[in-house]
């Protein structure tokens, strides 16, 4: 089962290429949530229609993109409000289109199809990984993503023997991703829906 995790990455470092490279300096904030959902969203749809070999209304099915949306918007409102109501109290703040279209909406719906959708449901579905083993694995990928550099923070600090440092400093935000990440997993096998993730 490491096609879908060797393409997972390809497609996370693609998106790291693309938002590091020169002509995206002077782009507006949405740019970023947009390459996500054009990098990560079509081929994730494309794949699952090779890999099972069907059409694309049962790719997008057993992405988890064919059930009602109203629930998983509801409980992200719900979820979302109280860092909204605190942050609009915050001095200085103030709401930007472009930042919560992208930050809010493209980039995690290009996330949550590519590391739920896809990775989360090939490990489960398709390699028959027990379900906590699936939301682990795609966990774990999830907060290595998120972490852009982690791989070479790593790899030097192996050639330096010192692993302990790195580990120290991300540790804790490592583990909050995939404890999130796990999360994320389990309300889309819960709800066997997208969505609410």
């Amino acid at each position: 089962m490491i096609l879908p995790v060797l393409f997972v990455y390809a497609l996370t470092r693609l998106f790291w290429w693309a938002t590091s490279a020169a002509f995206l300096w002077e782009t507006p904030m949405w740019t970023e949530g947009a390459i996500k959902t054009l990098l990560w969203v079509p081929p994730s749809l494309l794949l699952v229609m090779v890999l099972r070999r069907v059409s694309w209304r049962h790719a997008l099915a057993e992405l988890g993109l064919t059930t009602l949306a109203w629930p998983g918007v509801r409980l992200a409102f719900a979820a979302t409000l109280p860092m909204v109501a605190i942050a609009s109290t915050s001095l200085g703040f103030r709401f930007f289109i472009d930042t919560m279209l992208s930050v809010v909406i493209l980039g995690p719906f290009a996330e949550e199809v590519l590391y739920r959708g896809f990775l989360f449901q090939q490990l489960w579905r398709r390699a028959r990984w027990p379900m906590w083993a699936a939301a682990l694995g795609s966990a774990l990928v999830f907060a290595i993503a998120h972490h852009k550099d982690l791989d070479e923070v790593l790899a030097l600090s192996l050639l330096r023997n010192d692993l302990t440092t790195p580990l120290l400093v991300i540790g804790p935000p490592i583990l909050a991703t995939i404890a999130g990440g796990c999360l994320f997993a389990w309300l889309t096998w819960r709800w066997q829906s997208l969505w609410p993730a």
